[in-house]
């Protein structure tokens, strides 16, 4: 299966290098054609993996076959997902904190005095 020799080759090259690639990198998406840029950096340190030590490599490959297919499969969703929720909560705090701020440039919270209680609050003239 084409899938399981990506995420093996992740795998073995991310371990080998001392990289996180096989957590960035999406083994589907690099077989769909969708993430170039990314399979791009997979490729480069592809490279750089084939000058590794012949030792450093068998070390990887038993630090493969130990962990297993799905193991690896596993951790690699699992954390590209946490990437995608944290880049989610980031980008909608940004756009809630630009709106507030747009809000107070346009003078939404100027036409009312500073009061004690909800009960006074009034428009200033």
């Amino acid at each position: 299966d084409k899938l399981t020799f990506l995420v093996r080759l992740l795998a073995v090259v991310s371990k080998a290098t001392e990289t996180n690639v096989d957590i960035f990198v999406s083994p589907s998406k690099i077989l769909c054609g969708h993430d170039v840029p990314l399979t791009l950096e997979f490729i480069r340190t592809l490279g750089q993996s084939i000058l590794m030590a012949e030792t450093v490599m068998d070390q990887a490959v038993n630090y493969v076959l130990e962990a297993g297919d799905n193991n690896l499969y596993k951790r690699g969703v699992r954390t590209r997902r946490g990437f995608v929720t944290f880049q989610a909560a980031c980008r909608g705090w940004l756009v809630r904190r630009k709106h507030y701020f747009e809000l107070i440039e346009n003078g939404a919270f100027a036409r009312y005095e500073v009061v004690e209680s909800i009960q006074q609050l009034k428009p200033v003239d």
